[in-house]
This record gives C-alpha cells, sequence and structure tokens, in this order.
C-alpha cells in the first residue's frame, strides 16, 4: 500500500513553548525556523510512518495500539488509530 501526502513538520507557538526551564536552555527549538514538505510511503501504525527517504518517523509524545506482527494480534483499537493517521 502506498500512502501519499505532505507531513509538515514545524514549530507552532515557539514563545509558549520556550518558558520555564527552556528559557533558561536559551530554547533550542526556537532554532527550527522552516518547515519541509515530505512524501509519507507507508503507515505503519498510529504513531509511525515511513517517509519517501526511506526515513521511519515516530510521533514524538503519541502512543497508540500496535497492529498485528510477528504473529501476536493487533491490540484493541490498532486499526482506528492507524486510520486516523490515513486521514
Amino acid at each position: 500500500m502506498k500512502v501519499q501526502g505532505a507531513f509538515f513538520v514545524s514549530v507552532l507557538c515557539a514563545g509558549l513553548l520556550c518558558s520555564g526551564v527552556a528559557n533558561a536552555l536559551e530554547c533550542k527549538l526556537a532554532r527550527l525556523s522552516s518547515a519541509r514538505a515530505v512524501e509519507i510511503t507507508q503507515i505503519y501504525d498510529g504513531d509511525t510512518v515511513k517517509l519517501g527517504s526511506g526515513e521511519v518517523l515516530r510521533f514524538a509524545g503519541i502512543n497508540t495500539p500496535e497492529m498485528s506482527r510477528k504473529g501476536q494480534p493487533a491490540q484493541p483499537y490498532a486499526r482506528e488509530a492507524k486510520e486516523m493517521v490515513q486521514r
């Protein structure tokens, strides 16, 4: 299955993210000033995709149920999580 689309990597509201301890560390997120569009070629599950470059991308801070693999059945709601990423 080949899924095409664009995944935009960006930092929103950098001012809100750069508070407290982050300010003391000079908020390294502020360096992320540009976004890039990439092609998604495969969706593994609700938190992992493969990019056109061959890189595998896991969404930070998101942990969804796993699809079936290695003889193990899919975890509850794994299909729904994957479908959400597809949409």
